[in-house]
């Protein structure tokens, strides 16, 4: 039994991490209590239990085998074991840490899919993951069906964005989502990976060539525009461009980009870029510096969690 105590970063980075640990725990044969989905797994009907969510079979306390084992599968001790877990990269213990540091990438040196960790959890009876990116890349391809229908987002959000974007469809030939990653964006990086409205207007119209191809898009943003001054520029800008501007929860925005045709988004955003492979949404990821350059985008087949 593994139990994950990664609870770094929000939505979108929580689904690229369990990507992979979900896909490992196929492979491997491992049963994961996952005590840092508990406070998002009320998104995701297939999660039986929100307050200790496991996978890839769900299992319960009385199930579980060994003193230390059930010991562990209390979500008040689990909490307690993260605030005191090893910063650093490497083996302590039962843990397995790849501990992230601003600036590098050590994500190689504790792969899943490795000899050495599959030699490590035959040796224990309870393996702990501390890691924000410990990936079995090609793992993720190989399961890719079972980690999507997992993570799927509720019947009942998932048939209204069916509804709406089935609407267009019957006026347009493709429905586009776009998403302006903005509150971080803008400052994380210098900026790089933030476009405004207006910017992502000009990507639209100048930089992707359409064809004879009829789109609508669908704006999404992180950003509420609840001001009138905010939304009457957010309009002005999209105004030559058939569209309509969503602002919801985070599985509500999530669930409606990932039934779009096609996805226009920051390249570096896990949210976004879920959206596109939960969907199997071809898509774009701009950065500044495709306002610059005179080249056109091309959309590209879906990414998967990590693949860069």
């Amino acid at each position: 039994m593994w139990i994950n105590i990664n609870r770094n970063g929000r939505l979108g980075n929580r689904l690229y991490s369990r990507a992979h640990v979900f896909a490992a725990a196929i492979e491997l044969n491992e049963t994961v209590v996952d005590w840092g989905l508990s406070d998002v797994a009320k998104h995701f009907p297939a999660i039986e239990n929100p307050a200790l969510p496991t996978y890839p079979k769900q299992i319960e306390a009385k199930e579980v085998r060994g003193c230390l084992a059930r010991l562990l599968f209390s979500e008040k001790l689990i909490e307690k074991l993260r605030v005191l877990r090893p910063r650093k990269t490497g083996v302590t213990g039962p843990i397995w840490s790849q501990y992230w540091q601003k600036g590098t990438d050590n994500s190689e040196k504790m792969r899943l899919d490795t000899k050495e960790f599959a030699d490590f959890c035959r040796r224990r009876d309870v393996v702990i993951l501390n890691g924000f990116k410990l990936k079995c890349p090609s793992w993720v391809v190989k399961h890719q069906d079972a980690i999507r229908e997992y993570f799927r987002p509720p019947e009942s959000i998932c048939r209204k964005w069916k509804t709406i974007i089935s609407e267009q469809r019957n006026k347009f030939d493709i429905v586009v989502g776009i998403h302006m990653r903005s509150t971080d964006f803008k400052y994380a990086q210098g900026g790089r990976y933030y476009l405004s409205p207006q910017e992502y207007v000009k990507v639209i119209q100048e930089r992707i060539d359409w064809g004879d191809t009829k789109p609508f898009f669908l704006i999404f943003s992180d950003e509420s525009y609840n001001s009138n001054e905010e939304f009457k520029e957010l309009s002005q800008a999209f105004e030559e461009i058939p569209h309509m501007f969503y602002h919801g929860s985070e599985i509500d925005d999530l669930t409606g980009l990932m039934h779009c045709d096609r996805i226009v988004c920051a390249a570096t955003s896990t949210y976004a870029r879920w959206a596109a492979f939960a969907g199997k949404a071809d898509w774009i990821g701009v950065t500044r510096q495709v306002l610059t350059d005179t080249n056109n985008l091309e959309f590209q087949p879906h990414p998967y969690p990590w693949d860069y």
